[in-house]
């Protein structure tokens, strides 16, 4: 037992001892920060906004069974599919659900230092399978861990989840090809399609393009092999995959496609642009230093301290390897937007997320290079890439119609030049003078670890100091929201911060958040507003029909007396009413159709929705059955029409997360009209008796009779359901199928 006990050590030990120094090294990025913050951890911008509350948020919602419909996510949306974008799917974070919600700001960091760990881990067990000594690989996977693409995704903590798994998908594709071991790939996809769908698209696009460049058609067996892993495991992860999927389908921001004449657009900029991205460390999203004023797509394919010089190294003198072919395909990608925005399906959106993965190929070209530097002349390549550099550098200011317009803030172009040219000099450097290989592997290992800290720390540092936000406010502010309740729940809070709706559990006019139910859109769309990732302005008209009734404020109204009173020490919040509102669920006495409202001028659009309803034109034989067509006009104020909506509106709403009840009297048959998106999953009952929903530009309308109508409105995704049973099976088969692996 012993002895066993000790070949197992012996065994994972590399594997631990690596794990160890890559959490050491993010530790060393974050130490800063931590000790000043007195172990919170804030950045600031999405971070601040969406990646902290979304994290307290889940961990409650979860824990109080509030999976299904929620109402705190914008107007109230699928909570598994809204929130599979972020975090739900991750391992890492079903661990930090071991801890109360409250605590996040505490975890945070150690988060990142273990997703850290994890990235370098994995990436070493790749990269090893191709290196003599695993002292090289090491080097490879603090390169990959550590990369420009991690430093500018310091806002986005969930991409670092994907970055972390992704080379297990290559391990699985090796492990079968060139070792004949079933299940590595199975678990593999399984557990990447998990953790956030969108990525592993990307992914599967990529995994096939390595697949074919590495072996082209040969191996026909292992490539049935690879398929039929990558399907099961996807199916084992349906249950999370399919409803997130076809819910995301849904976004118009994947709906417009990148224009032809985009399709190879190519300019004397985008050189510029990718030489920064390469071989200098990266800026922050949407706060660039030069050449771009902002930028959101995740461009940073930075190598720490040796940048893009080793892989060119490689390219120029191992020709028509696999790596060779790999690097060649990918730079092509990279470089024409047609090919680039297939890991986008093809959509107008300028995103390069995908380079983590061509990251991972860069740095096992690097580690090549440098365990095999006699066949390589490095020196000359080097030596030359830093004098262009250097040149370009000074001269690129002026290379472009623009002359004296690149360089937008000239203080972090600084420094990322100098950090970026000082990188490739201290390369330079070391395959120049250092002859020893002990000794060279030693200043490799410690110049790539010490520019890893400084690029991660100076990153995280930088957008601390752009976005400027009080980490101890922040905390405050969490745990003042925190005791918001929601009141009468005909009505929603008038607030679109994800911080108060959040970690309030309470109903809002909105959220930052670009992943809700597409009936959001729709309605934001029928008003000619855009909706993309956050709110557009909410008109007086669009608060009331949406029910906002209640207003958060940090002011004390002497005249006014509050709905809630929240206070934290010095600090304290009021709740007040709005009397100018509607519930969430009233009737009309008339109707317009969907192609006379499309006529209307866009000040108009609120006004209507509020004095009459708007049906689809299919509807209106149903519809004129029962309430006469509008005659539309303006001459009622505001006032007026929220008055005469209000004489027959829900006396109560009662919400859960499977959906809400409502009660409505009314003396003539009519339409209720409630503020809550439309979705395919809802099943309404009037009085007990199943009923039709009407999409009103993204909301819902039900037929009422005359009497007391008592309606329940049920949410069920099927697609869930469905990819619960479908899970299960594949489940069943994986295991059958891994079995017999070890039956041989």
């Amino acid at each position: 037992m012993l002895n066993k006990t000790l070949k197992l050590w012996l065994k994972l030990k590399p594997y631990a001892l690596v794990f160890i120094l890559h959490f050491f090294v993010a530790f060393l990025s974050f130490a800063g920060v931590l000790l000043r913050e007195k172990g919170l951890f804030t950045i600031g911008g999405d971070f601040n906004k969406q990646q902290l509350p979304f994290s307290y948020f889940i961990n409650e919602s979860i824990k109080n069974g509030n999976i299904f419909w929620n109402w705190s996510i914008d107007l109230g949306s699928d909570f598994v599919s809204s929130m599979s974008w972020y975090l739900i799917g991750s391992p890492f974070y079903l661990l930090s659900l071991i801890f109360p919600p409250e605590s996040y700001l505490y975890l945070a960091s150690f988060m990142y230092m273990l997703k850290y760990a994890v990235a370098g881990l994995t990436s070493f067990m790749y990269i090893s399978r191709f290196t003599e000594k695993n002292r090289y690989a090491l080097i490879g996977s603090v390169l990959y861990a550590f990369s420009g693409f991690q430093s500018v995704n310091l806002l986005f903590n969930h991409f670092h989840d994907v970055v972390a798994l992704f080379p297990l998908l290559l391990i699985g594709v090796e492990k079968i090809t060139e070792e004949k071991k079933k299940g590595c790939l199975l678990f593999a996809t399984c557990l990447c399609a998990l953790t956030n769908y969108y990525f592993f698209v990307q992914e599967a696009i990529f995994v096939i393009i390595y697949y074919f460049v590495k072996n082209g058609f040969r191996k026909f067996k292992d490539m049935i092999q690879c398929l039929i892993e990558g399907v099961l495991g996807l199916c084992c992860a349906a249950f999370l995959f399919l409803p997130s999927v076809l819910f995301i389908l849904e976004n118009p921001r994947l709906s417009k496609f990148l224009p032809v004449e985009g399709w190879f657009s190519f300019s004397r900029r985008t050189v510029l642009w990718l030489i920064r991205i390469f071989f200098f460390p990266a800026e922050l999203l949407g706060h660039q230093s030069c050449i771009y004023t902002g930028d959101w797509s995740s461009q940073s394919a930075y190598l720490p301290m040796i940048g893009l010089t080793l892989a060119i190294s490689y390219m120029i003198h191992k020709k028509w390897n696999w790596i060779h072919r790999m690097l060649l395909v990918l730079v092509v990608i990279t470089c024409v937007p047609l090919l680039n925005s297939m890991f986008v399906f093809f959509s107008e959106t300028a995103n390069h997320r995908w380079y983590f993965m061509m990251i991972l190929i860069l740095s096992l070209a690097s580690t090549q290079v440098m365990e095999h530097r006699k066949d390589y002349t490095i020196k000359t390549v080097v030596w030359t890439l830093l004098l262009l550099l250097c040149s370009m550098c000074l001269l690129f200011p002026w290379w472009n119609q623009n002359k004296f317009q690149l360089i937008f803030n000239q203080q972090d172009f600084l420094v990322i030049t100098a950090i970026g040219l000082a990188g490739i000099f201290i390369t330079c450097l070391i395959f120049t003078f250092i002859k020893n290989e002990r000794t060279l592997y030693n200043c490799l290992l410690i110049g790539v670890i010490a520019f890893s800290v400084v690029t991660t720390s100076y990153t995280c540092q930088d957008y601390r100091r752009t976005w400027a936000e009080d980490t101890q406010a922040y905390y405050r502010d969490m745990l003042l929201y925190r005791q918001l309740e929601p009141l009468d729940e005909r009505y929603r809070h008038i607030s679109a911060d994800n911080l108060q709706t959040m970690y309030g559990g309470i109903a809002g006019l909105g959220s930052w958040n670009s992943t809700v139910n597409g009936s959001i859109f729709r309605f934001w769309d029928s008003l000619d507003q855009i909706r993309a990732f956050s709110n557009p302005h909410i008109e007086e008209e669009t608060r009331i029909l949406l029910g906002g009734r209640y207003e958060i404020s940090q002011d004390f109204r002497p005249n006014i007396v509050p709905s809630q009173v929240i206070s934290s020490g010095s600090h304290t919040l009021y709740v007040y009413e709005n009397e100018l509102s509607l519930p969430i669920g009233f009737t009309y006495e008339s109707y317009m159709k969907q192609s006379e409202f499309d006529l209307l001028e866009t000040a108009q659009k609120p006004y209507a929705m509020l004095y009459t309803l708007i049906i689809p034109d299919i509807w209106e034989q149903f519809v004129s059955s029962i309430l006469p067509s509008a005659d539309f006009n303006t001459q009622l104020s505001i006032e007026e029409l929220t008055s005469l909506r209000s004489l027959t509106c829900s006396r109560y709403v009662s919400r859960n997360p499977r959906g809400f009840s409502s009660e409505i009297s009314t003396k003539t048959p009519t339409f209720a009209y409630f503020s809550v998106p439309y979705s395919p999953w809802w099943r309404v009952t009037v009085n007990n008796k199943p009923t039709e929903i009407i999409n009103s530009n993204g909301m819902m309308a039900v037929p009422l009779e005359t009497g007391t109508n008592t309606i329940q409105f049920t949410y069920e995704n099927q697609l869930f359901n469905f990819g619960c049973i479908l899970s299960c099976i594949a489940l069943l088969i994986s295991m059958q199928y891994i079995s017999k692996r070890f039956s041989k």
